[in-house]
């Protein structure tokens, strides 16, 4: 029988601490592509461990799914997952799976974890599909190779290479609603071991993050974590947490500038230029913004953010294009940091910039 275990993958328990989680995903995808069953013994052999091993694997997989036993000519038993509960297939058109596929860099950040890998052999078989011949006059050209000229390209992808078991255990948290352990950044030298209840794993701006609560204080709303502020992660997996009634992400998503959550909103106007007018319209900054044309070709926004430091920053990305009108602390703080700046060049200029 052919192995689907990774090189390195040895029999007997496993050395990593996501070794496990791999096993498992490997003896779903096992289980689902046979539907006539499989034995313990051939678990065994793909799975590199022993029948004993093998038989708890087993008893982990039915916590997912309900198996049957079923008859076999050489009599030995069969075990396969219950019809009633194996996933319905999933008709996609060509111009579908191109669709998909053009998403599959979204997920950069997240290579070399198991979660990717389980995505690669998702994208395999959707690029499989798209290059089947199709039928018909409209059916397209086959091996043009459109996946690699239909895409999405993260502007700057985050390179969590060395974090791929935290990555893999905060979305099994997320997954399986269980607590995790780990320790939080909570300056630049310090950092205190604390349990999080992880609610929401978000991919923002190529970035990982996790929405979560402290479980001593899950009463409270749950904060945004950076991912590069938890380290060495360890899923609880004996234990579980509830999900807030009516939990949701859209009160934490403030567009352009990032994932907080706040109650209390700044009444923020900036005008802009005709040279970034029209970029300006075609885009949502905030969800609440609101445009108005001005005379000069210019336009004036107007949204509502809690968070002036980084609305300052992104007016200052646009240089002599963009004014403040209000609030005044802003107009203030963009001022200071342009004094900063030009404080700063005629250090190095040892001239006077004017």
């Amino acid at each position: 029988m052919t192995s689907i275990l990774p090189t390195g993958l040895s029999r007997g328990r496993p050395s990593g601490k996501f070794v496990q989680v791999t096993r498992l995903e490997r003896l779903r995808s096992l289980m689902l592509a046979r539907g006539g069953g499989t034995t313990l013994q051939e678990i065994a052999e793909v799975l590199q461990v022993t029948p004993r091993t093998a038989r708890r694997y087993l008893q982990r997989f039915q916590q997912e799914f309900e198996l049957e036993q079923v008859s076999s000519p050489s009599r030995s038993r069969h075990w396969r997952v219950k019809s009633i509960e194996r996933p319905r297939k999933i008709g996609l058109r060509r111009a579908q799976c191109y669709a998909l596929l053009a998403t599959r860099r979204l997920f950069e950040p997240m290579r070399g974890s198991a979660l990717f890998d389980e995505f690669e052999d998702a994208i395999h078989s959707l690029t499989t599909l798209a290059n089947r011949p199709g039928r018909g006059p409209n059916a397209g050209l086959v091996d043009t190779n459109v996946e690699d000229r239909f895409v999405h390209l993260p502007a700057q992808p985050a390179n969590y290479r060395t974090r791929i078991e935290d990555v893999d255990v905060f979305y099994h948290a997320v997954a399986d609603l269980h607590p995790v352990e780990c320790r939080l950044r909570t300056h630049e030298t310090q950092e205190q071991l604390v349990t999080l209840l992880p609610y929401a794993i978000v991919l923002y701006q190529d970035d990982i993050f996790i929405i979560a609560a402290e479980s001593q204080h899950e009463t409270e709303e749950a904060r945004v974590y950076a991912l590069d502020d938890l380290r060495a992660a360890n899923l609880l997996s004996t234990e579980r947490f509830a999900l807030p009634k009516g939990f949701h992400l859209k009160p934490y998503y403030q567009g352009r500038f990032g994932l907080f959550l706040s109650s209390r909103k700044t009444r923020i106007v900036v005008d802009f230029d005709a040279s970034v007018a029209s970029q300006l319209r075609r885009r949502q900054i905030h969800p609440s913004q609101r445009l108005s044309n001005l005379r000069s070709g210019g336009l004036r926004m107007t949204l509502y953010v809690d968070n002036l430091d980084v609305v300052a920053r992104w007016v200052l990305g646009f240089g002599p294009h963009a004014r403040v009108i209000e609030p005044e602390p802003l107009r203030q703080q963009v001022i200071h940091e342009l004094k900063a700046t030009l404080s700063l060049y005629r250090e190095r200029s040892g001239k006077n910039p004017a």
